[in-house]
């Protein structure tokens, strides 16, 4: 195989960082684990200690980025897309007054490929992220909110393979209550320098394998995000919680520090404002396998796996404006000026007029070759 550890030579094991839910320190825990056979087929297992900062050809995922340019024209700009229904705008939105203004998004050719790293964050994460918000937000009828979950793979879970990891993952899911939801795999963690320092550890990213769910979970999550009892009376509990502190203990893990080598740990996050957003930033740091061009890096499962629901076209989130929430359509420059002068603006809203009562936008027709014209 390419790239195969050489199983004759050890592995180097300098510098190991474990997960952030164990005290060993690196020589306790290369020691404990040293003669795990995921160290030495990391073909097979979650990863090897020397590939844990993804520094080596052996390491089995990358985070998604870290690949070649596609082509020249990832990034390159294409067009305008707005809205100019300035009839509809006369509202304000967080204290603004859009009255007269329309909204413009600029828009990249994108390849729409995790790997690339002009188009992996703008590109392929905002079109999975939309994707995500679709599927969940239609599911949101039936199930209710949307809940993002977290759950952090306890070290002694460190030498299944896979397959066998995400197939562990659901099951505890559905054993909370989880009844459906997206799931995104992260294999490491980012160490800011706050924690760093604190920790008297690195910065930068760590080797610390993790998932995050965006789904519904079975009565919901509100009575324990307001909840105020102490642990023992959570235990008793049987809201989310509650089932998920008694399956922590069940598995063997242990409350406090360096209890984590061995349980699941299962967390809910705050509401969300949008699920697309959420989406998006878990998105564009996630971990593909290294080198398997069909790797799905969103995987869904129970009530939102895909033969559970077929969306139409007409379902599917549509680029809309803002103000008014009508579908975005292609416009044209037609003032004075550039507006990709100020390159760092993204979306921004603009006048319709100049200040000479003259046209600045209008919608771009099907005979148009270019979508703007510059002076």
């Amino acid at each position: 195989m390419k790239n195969q550890t050489d199983l004759t030579k050890p592995l180097d094991m300098t510098g190991l960082l474990h997960s952030p839910f164990t005290d060993m320190t690196d020589e306790e825990f290369t020691k404990k684990y040293s003669n795990r056979e995921f160290f030495k087929r990391p073909d097979y297992g979650l990863d090897n200690p020397s590939a844990g900062r993804f520094v080596s050809e052996n390491t089995l995922f990358e985070r998604v980025g870290n690949g070649e340019k596609t082509n020249a024209n990832c990034g390159m700009f294409k067009g305008f897309f707005g809205c100019l229904r300035i009839e509809l705008h006369h509202v304000k939105c967080d204290g603004v007054d859009y009255g007269g203004k329309i909204f413009v998004k600029k828009v990249y050719h994108s390849c729409d490929k995790p790997t690339c790293p002009i188009c992996f964050k703008h590109g392929w994460a905002v079109r999975e992220a939309s994707n995500v918000e679709s599927r969940l937000l239609e599911l949101a009828k039936k199930y209710g909110q949307v809940e993002h979950v977290i759950g952090s793979v306890p070290s002694n879970d460190y030498n299944l393979t896979f397959d066998k990891l995400n197939a562990k993952c659901i099951k505890i899911l559905k054993a909370l209550g989880v009844i459906g939801g997206a799931v995104i795999f992260h294999a490491e963690r980012y160490r800011n320098p706050r924690e760093a320092a604190i920790k008297n550890l690195p910065i930068g990213w760590f080797f610390s394998p993790h998932y995050h769910i965006l789904g519904f979970i079975d009565g919901g999550y509100g009575r324990c995000r307001s909840c105020l009892k102490n642990t023992d009376d959570c235990l008793k509990c049987d809201g989310f919680k509650g089932r998920q502190r008694r399956s922590y203990l069940k598995q063997g893990g242990r409350f406090g520090a360096g209890g984590g080598s061995s349980g699941w740990i299962v967390d809910v996050k705050g509401e969300r404002k949008t699920v697309h957003g959420t989406a998006w930033y878990q998105l564009h740091h996630c971990s593909i396998i290294k080198g398997q061009k069909k790797f799905q890096p969103v995987r869904w499962f129970g009530v939102c796996a895909k033969n559970k629901l077929k969306l139409k076209k007409e379902d599917r989130t549509k680029d809309e404006c803002p103000i008014c929430g009508h579908e975005l359509v292609e416009l044209r420059y037609v003032g004075n000026g550039n507006p990709l002068e100020k390159w760092w603006m993204t979306e921004f809203f603009d006048d319709l007029h100049d200040e000479h009562g003259n046209v600045k936008w209008i919608e771009k027709s099907e005979s148009d070759r270019y979508g703007c014209v510059f002076d």
